[in-house]
């Protein structure tokens, strides 16, 4: 697949089976800004001036305009093979032959948004029904053979929170990425959210692409994240508490655009480079951390577990109080950490705790007891390995 790079500036083809980059000569005077593979494998090009085109290894240059200013941030085609770009203030299409702008002002169903001169149609694409999707400012567009709609004008807090991207999953349904709010899907009516409060590890979410099988693959701060298609329906749909997400462990993925290619490979921008991902053989999730415990404390004093390592921790007489504290070395922000925990004497079965780090038990019987505590995946798996400490409550 085609790869372009922003420092140098240039285009590539990546062949991941070789793991090599062969660099593209682009024509004389074309900058290549955006970049776009089409259905068919034609290499899609705009700088500035003109638009590209790479078939057979034949390059053909399409003038569009003088100005420099007319900067493009992205192209796609749609399913009639019509290529859409976006200049400030129009959608502008060409058939291979000649151009033809659609200007958001002179268009009703859009004309009461502010600032349309200056404002440019963000995050492309064309759905399965040929309907091409788009951002204006803060509203979510559709343009298709009748013209254009609003299909959702988004809220203050939404807007706030910039939107990186659009996608069709392979069941029809339509999911926004927002920096900063999580992702969502589509409605009719409304847009229905997946945030941090609901499993989601980061909220900062750059791009969502489905794998065909069943999984999304989404880029986020915390690295590249994965979690069951099925499972976000029922999550959005208030048929599941807590989506189980898997986190890989990788480099911040927060910018560019992925790609799925044709053989189903899956390629993802990261900080740390391109990350190249076959869901047929998904990579490991990242280990779980240990949990630790720190110091328990009591109505009257606080136990030193590290001096007391040996031996049970015994609050004095009558105080029967205890806050048990824990924590583990995520290796992403800690706030995404889960943990389970147990008092056996009291309690056999692990019990939850995602926003806490502190469990206090209170006027507990006198006898021995076991507080463990152990950190739990994003997918619901459990590390083996806890954290224990002895407790004995003296009897008055």
């Amino acid at each position: 697949f085609y790869v372009r790079t922003l420092d140098p500036v240039g285009v590539f083809w990546f062949d991941p089976r070789a793991d090599h980059l062969t660099p593209i000569p682009v024509p004389q005077g074309m900058k290549p800004l955006t970049l776009h593979t089409a259905a068919d494998g034609t290499l899609w090009l705009h700088n500035h001036t003109a638009i590209a085109s790479l078939s057979q290894g034949q390059w053909e240059v399409f003038p569009y305009t003088e100005s420099p200013e007319q900067f493009v941030r992205e192209i796609v085609t749609d399913r009639s093979g019509l290529i859409w770009f976006n200049p400030p203030g129009r959608l502008v299409s060409f058939d291979g032959k000649s151009f033809q702008e659609e200007i958001f002002a002179d268009t009703p169903e859009l004309s009461r948004i502010e600032h349309l001169g200056s404002t440019d149609a963000r995050w492309m694409f064309v759905d399965q029904s040929n309907v091409l999707w788009f951002t204006l400012g803060p509203n979510l567009c559709q343009r298709n053979e009748n013209g254009f709609r609003i299909a959702h004008q988004l809220s203050s807090e939404v807007v706030s929170h910039e939107i990186r991207g659009l996608t069709q999953t392979s069941d029809g349904s339509i999911w926004l990425a927002s920096y900063g709010g999580g992702m969502a899907r589509v409605g009719e009516e409304t847009l229905d959210w997946i945030d941090s409060s609901g499993g989601l590890p980061d909220d900062h979410v750059s791009q969502i692409v489905d794998d065909g099988s069943g999984t999304l693959w989404i880029n986020t701060n915390a690295g590249l994240l994965s979690c069951s298609l099925e499972e976000a329906h029922a999550a959005v749909d208030g048929d599941l508490s807590n989506l189980r997400f898997r986190v890989y462990g990788t480099a911040e993925c927060n910018s560019g655009i992925p790609a799925r290619t044709g053989s189903g490979l899956i390629a993802m921008p990261t900080t740390n480079g391109l990350l190249v991902i076959d869901p047929s053989r998904p990579p490991p999730p990242s280990p779980l951390p240990s949990p630790q415990l720190t110091p328990v404390s009591s109505r009257d004093q606080t136990f030193d577990l590290a001096a007391d390592a040996d031996r049970p921790i015994a609050p004095g007489l009558g105080d029967r109080d205890l806050v048990f504290r824990f924590t583990a070395p995520w290796l992403h922000e800690s706030e995404n950490a889960a943990f389970e925990y147990r008092m056996i004497g009291l309690h056999e079965e692990w019990r939850s705790s995602r926003s806490d780090r502190h469990i206090r038990y209170a006027d507990l019987r006198p006898g021995r007891y076991l507080f463990e505590v152990r950190t739990v995946g994003l997918d619901g798996t459990p590390n083996p390995q806890t954290a224990t400490v002895a407790v004995l409550i003296p009897a008055k």
